[in-house]
């Protein structure tokens, strides 16, 4: 059997090699998808395979301090009224200081939810941006180990600079707020 395309073969969630099906990491099929949209200039498209699942294995990774500037984390949910505000508020902040951090979202309802929570992103003005979505069953336990003093209300705002100090914010952001977190 011929090798398929590795776009095909992710798609299928599958490699065909020599007649033997491997599975594919999810994380190896949204690069592939990502790539054939990205030549493709599918700016929708491009959104839905920047939705990332994210479990507790991959929060040590979201939660460490970035080598250099911050990282905001913009925690939200679809049944929340401010969080579409706040990511509005938080693109337009990152707008005008390009390159003082990176901003990333985190949908606290399920990746199930893909198409509501990619809806939500373009409304706001923040599917160009890092997104992920919770994978697990227990939204509670993902809640804490982002962030132990979170009760999981939201929005929740999350700053974390290079030097490991950190600020949570929860709920709609102030004009004071924002500028706190510059």
């Amino acid at each position: 059997m011929k090798r398929l395309p590795a776009v095909i073969a992710a798609l299928l969630g599958c490699w065909a090699l020599s007649g033997t099906a491997w599975p594919v990491a999810p994380d190896v099929a949204a690069t592939a998808v990502a790539s054939a949209q990205a030549s493709t200039g599918n700016a929708s498209a491009k959104a839905a395979a920047g939705l990332r699942s994210l479990g507790a294995s991959g929060i040590a990774a979201l939660t460490a301090p970035p080598a250099h500037g911050a990282r905001l984390l913009a925690l939200w949910a679809l049944d929340c009224a401010y969080c579409e505000p706040n990511l509005a508020a938080l693109a337009a902040l990152q707008h005008a200081h390009p390159g003082d951090f990176e901003l990333v979202t985190v949908a606290t309802d399920p990746v199930t939810a893909r198409a509501a929570i990619l809806a939500r992103l373009r409304k706001a003005g923040v599917a160009s941006y890092p997104a992920y979505a919770y994978a697990e069953p227990a939204p509670e336990r993902l809640n804490f180990l982002i962030d132990p003093n979170w009760g999981g209300e939201t929005p929740r705002v999350l700053l974390i600079r290079a030097d490991g100090s950190r600020i949570g914010i929860s709920g709609e952001l102030t004009p004071a707020q924002l500028k706190k977190l510059r």
